[in-house]
């Protein structure tokens, strides 16, 4: 089981606020299974990984809403008699905050890349401008086309790493 998988499952469950009963069979019409639009064996593999690290387990489960959840009108994960026991199976508080936290990093992250980017963009303006109180006005016209096609290049270098 790759641990992707694993994270792949968990991030299903966590954007989806997933339960579903504890003695639930790993088929095709699993809430987990349909979501991740995994193979049963590959989810329970995950789902394993997942319960033996703490991130999913036994969980208390409430009452019915009676109104619908915007994009959950349609899901259905635990039975009315599974409500009723009030035990299911769904994310940990420890699996919720390790998703928690991998949102966090991944905004800080976006932040991070788009303030290098800005700064590659001020370093190059401030290239220009040293080019232009440095370089004799005949010689000037190519060097700033030079300098801009360099600061250029290196914009869309660092874009291009965080992309791939």
């Amino acid at each position: 089981m790759e641990e992707s998988n694993g994270l792949q499952i968990l991030q299903t469950i966590y954007e989806e606020d997933i339960y579903w009963e504890y003695e639930q069979d790993y088929d095709k019409d699993h809430p987990v299974v349909e979501a991740t639009e995994m193979d049963p064996e590959t989810v329970q593999e995950g789902l394993a990984f997942l319960s033996q690290a703490g991130l999913i387990g036994r969980t208390k489960i409430g009452m019915e809403a009676d109104v619908p959840r915007t994009g959950h009108e349609g899901l259905v994960g635990v039975t009315k008699d599974g409500r009723h026991r009030g035990v299911g199976m769904g994310i940990t508080p420890n699996g919720f905050e390790v998703m928690h936290q991998r949102k966090i990093d991944s905004t800080q992250h976006h932040t991070n890349f788009a303030l290098v980017v800005l700064t590659a963009g001020l370093l190059a303006a401030s290239m220009i401008q040293a080019a232009v109180a440095l370089l004799p006005q005949e010689k000037a016209t190519t060097s700033y086309i030079i300098i801009l096609v360099i600061a250029i290049g290196i914009i869309l270098a660092l874009y291009r790493l965080e992309v791939v």
